[in-house]
């Protein structure tokens, strides 16, 4: 239930507003106590909207966006929870950002510390669109200086955090949706266990995770400017059980090879490490477009700051190629039993996240819409071979 002074909020902020109203608005900000002013914050849906309406220019009478942010990120910052910063910053992010903006995001930043920072940073990679924390400092922000800042705090702040999951960057197509080079699958399939293998890299090897909702999707989709891509392909993912992810996406420059795909999957990685430098990192891709090579990269690069790399096979990779890869650290499968089962071995998730696995990847193999006979007689195959590895209580 919500407070009288959201619905207030709300109601002044419905339909086209005026200049008279948008002054009682910014009074309503002014003199609510501080858990009220947190609550009308802490709704992103009318945070956005509360940033858009002052973000109006009007032929008489003032923009009240310059006096909104001195109230909110300079008058009353210190009363300002993370939710409610976290909501402020997707506002601010939301359309062009000036440089006042800029300066408004880098200063509900920087008096965030510690363990505190992490979780603001987990709050803006929740956002439902495209408007995630890697958007934000590496695109939305224009100024090297205000992302100079932001990078350098967030540095220093992490050096105070330690005991985190790993975060989970898992590709899109031919790794989480049969999409483009495997024939094993019908197209458009969500890969039966792979939802599964999330949630339980997610929670850890105790069950008892410091933080949740540390996916992030890393595909050579080509962003566009609107996020539109982004944002169909957020929702295809929430269709399958996916509530909130951030995503790093590619170009259209890169899609012209393999290795230009790879480059900018490796530009993307080195911003997202340098977002999160307290967190380990597991790499999820595919055999198809030149994941091979991001995952050696990421082994060379962030030599000790990755647990796993995990190739899902599309190409049939004979055995000793994938031997040898094995022996450099990347491991590659053919079903999601065959990626639990190796994590199972790291160490990464717990004995109840092996067998919830295995048990989905079960059941989903029953959900496929096959195309033919043959097609899965061959996957069920490669998923009793896998289910052979596994421990005598999980088979």
């Amino acid at each position: 239930m919500t407070g009288p002074a959201v619905g207030l909020l709300r109601q002044l902020l419905t339909g086209r507003t005026s200049a008279q109203t948008e002054r009682v608005i910014l009074d309503l900000l002014e003199w609510a106590d501080t858990e009220q002013l947190n609550e009308m914050l802490a709704d992103s849906g009318l945070t956005d909207r509360l940033a858009a309406t002052m973000s109006i220019s009007r032929r008489s009478g003032p923009s009240h966006h310059d006096q909104l942010l001195e109230l909110l990120g300079r008058n009353r910052r210190h009363e300002l929870d993370l939710p409610a910063r976290a909501a402020l910053i997707h506002a601010v992010q939301t359309g062009r950002t000036s440089r006042r903006d800029e300066i408004f995001v880098r200063d509900l930043f920087t008096d965030v510390l510690g363990a505190d920072l992490t979780i603001l940073k987990n709050l803006i990679d929740a956002t439902p669109n495209h408007n995630d924390l890697e958007e934000l400092v590496y695109r939305d922000i224009d100024s090297a200086e205000v992302r100079g800042v932001i990078l350098a705090h967030i540095a220093e702040q992490a050096r105070q955090v330690t005991g985190l999951e790993a975060k989970v960057l898992s590709d899109i197509d031919d790794t989480t949706i049969c999409s483009l080079h495997d024939r094993r699958f019908p197209k458009g399939v969500v890969y039966p266990g792979v939802v599964a293998l999330w949630e339980a890299l997610d929670v850890g090897p105790n069950s008892k995770p410091r933080s949740v909702g540390d996916l992030t999707f890393i595909t050579a989709r080509p962003a566009d400017l609107l996020g539109w891509v982004e944002d169909q392909t957020r929702s295809k993912l929430r269709g399958v059980g996916v509530p909130s992810s951030a995503m790093l996406t590619g170009s259209l420059l890169h899609l012209l090879s393999h290795a230009g795909m790879a480059e900018k999957k490796i530009q993307n990685l080195m911003h997202y490490h340098s977002l999160y430098p307290e967190y380990r990192l597991v790499f999820i891709g595919d055999s198809g477009q030149g994941d091979v090579r991001v995952g050696e990269r990421l082994l060379t690069e962030f030599a000790g700051a990755v647990d796993a790399v995990l190739i899902h096979d599309v190409v049939d990779t004979a055995a000793q190629v994938r031997a040898d890869y094995a022996e450099r650290g990347l491991v590659f499968f053919d079903t999601y039993v065959g990626a639990v089962v190796a994590v199972h071995r790291l160490g990464l998730i717990s004995d109840g996240g092996l067998r919830a696995v295995a048990e989905a990847t079960r059941k989903g193999f029953d959900e496929v819409p096959w195309r033919t006979p043959e097609q899965e007689a061959r996957a069920r195959a490669l998923l009793a071979r896998d289910l052979a590895t596994l421990p005598a209580w999980g088979s």
